[in-house]
């Protein structure tokens, strides 16, 4: 069962997993964050929450692992058992005898995430998919946020809203009822689709597009990577005409086509290789955002964003590579990680407005970016071109293997996100007790309590500015400390 996760092990010089022969006990102080995946690809989130908070955080990859539990009017999931990693960098496999309850999900093991080769999971991605729909606990992503951070169609119209430099496209839906909340932005036409549209329309809407060179694609859930990609020119409608309508094909009803502005990433003049940049953002506390990490690959400029080379190194090395003054090099930097900041920032917003019937438990809180460089008249331009939810990190893992023993930070803050969201949850139906409210600087502390908590305040001043902010206040003057006070 573990063959495959002992091998990615053995790819960070680490030691295979032990098998834990007496059962752990749990802690009911202590978070649980759990990661449902198969886990060959989730060995770098599993080594980022060791390093913060080592043993209480697991992969799961069978339904089984989990108890379910009603618990008042949601159910609530405890951990029988999982894969975790110590301090020492120790992969374990336990079990529980007394069930963890858990305190944070990430579900990469939904059925739009399955490989063609993984189809055999589809019952346990089901099953996997009916938890998140029993619990309360906070989670990021989910299957109903999939829907709209793997649509590259809905994350490109966010972004141009924010002014990030896009490809020029064109977009055909089958239905544009998804998209009539978005502004609307020169660089992206919307445009009816049917699956009768004659040839002659096609080649008339190709003939039309403003870039002589483009790509096709199909844009939704299932279609990451370079599925059905093609890059066509007007030189050839005819083959460009076919793949189109091979594309159209193959799409649901719920998918769109793009016709995209071909972004040219060679890193020098008629060069067959282009930079290509992923880069990862996190949502931090309070919906503070940051670009947490870039790396680079060096990818085929005649093959879609997948068709990369073995390659992958540090934004640093490709500009020591393209021999950047340091001023430009920061300069880009800084450009990028604004791009990625803005695009997470879009997210944020049009979920907070607009996907008001998703749970409250739900959020985006990591992406990655797929990330063009185009160099114009020496200077380097990076340019958007899909945005990937949190299923992304498979090409940082790869990244870390082929540094390894060395490791990047790129994880860390969104661990601390799940760590900060995990206590929020551990608290919630808690009473806090203060005495003595403090200074005006504390009162973001108070401002910041959204969740289900008691703050029970006890301040000799009757007109404290942070009595609105409590479930119950009282005025108390002590001119000695009472036994039982002394005990707290």
């Amino acid at each position: 069962m573990f063959e495959t996760l002992n091998s990615v092990l053995q790819s960070y010089q680490l030691k295979p997993i032990k098998e834990y022969q007496s059962e752990q006990e749990a802690h009911e102080n202590k978070p649980c964050v759990v990661f449902f995946t198969l886990g060959k690809d989730r060995v770098s989130l599993l080594l980022a929450t060791s390093k913060i908070l080592p043993k209480y955080a697991f992969i799961v990859p069978d339904p089984t692992w989990i108890k379910v539990a009603q618990s008042s009017e949601k159910s609530v999931l405890y951990l029988l058992e999982g894969i975790g990693i110590n301090e020492f960098g120790q992969c374990f496999h336990a079990k529980f005898e007394q069930p963890k309850k858990i305190t944070f999900i990430c579900n990469f093991f939904t059925e739009d995430s399955l490989d063609d080769d993984e189809l055999i999971h589809q019952d346990k991605a089901k099953k996997f998919q009916l938890y998140e729909s029993l619990t309360d606990c906070p989670m990021s992503s989910g299957i109903e946020l999939e829907q709209y951070t793997n649509d590259k169609l809905h994350t490109r119209l966010l972004a141009a809203a924010k002014n990030v430099s896009i490809p020029q496209t064109m977009a055909f839906c089958f239905s544009l009822e998804k998209y009539s909340h978005h502004p609307v932005n020169s660089k992206l036409m919307l445009i009816p689709l049917s699956r009768d549209i004659f040839i002659d329309e096609i080649r008339e809407y190709l003939t039309a597009f403003p870039a002589d060179k483009f790509v096709i694609k199909p844009s939704g859930t299932r279609w990451m990577g370079s599925k059905l990609v093609s890059i066509e020119s007007k030189d050839n409608l005819d083959r460009a005409v076919e793949n189109f309508k091979k594309c159209l094909d193959a799409l649901q009803d719920n998918d769109c086509l793009l016709v995209d502005e071909f972004i040219d990433s060679s890193i020098t003049d008629n060069s067959k290789l282009g930079a290509r940049l992923r880069v990862y953002v996190t949502r931090r506390p309070n919906n503070v955002v940051e670009t947490s990490g870039i790396i680079c690959s060096l990818g085929y400029v005649d093959k879609g964003i997948g068709g990369l080379t073995s390659d992958s190194f540090s934004i640093d090395y490709l500009c020591t590579l393209l021999q950047i003054t340091s001023d430009h090099k920061n300069q880009l930097i800084d450009e990028i990680k604004r791009l990625g900041e803005a695009v997470l920032e879009s997210i944020i917003a049009y979920e907070t407005q607009c996907l008001t019937h998703i749970p409250k438990n739900k959020q985006t809180d990591f992406i990655g970016l797929d990330v063009f460089l185009n160099n114009h008249n020496g200077i380097l331009e990076p340019f958007l071109i899909e945005v990937n939810d949190q299923d992304c990190i498979g090409s940082l893992q790869f990244y870390e293997i082929q540094h390894a023993p060395s490791r990047t930070n790129t994880l860390d803050k969104w661990v601390e996100t799940m760590l900060y969201r995990s206590y929020q949850y551990m608290l919630l139906g808690k009473s806090v007790l203060m005495i003595g409210c403090g200074h005006y600087l504390n009162l973001n502390v108070f401002e910041a309590n959204k969740t289900d908590i008691n703050i029970i305040l006890i301040d000799s001043d009757s007109k404290h500015f942070v009595q609105p902010h409590s479930t119950h206040f009282s005025t108390f003057v002590l001119t000695t400390i009472p036994k039982t006070l002394r005990m707290l």
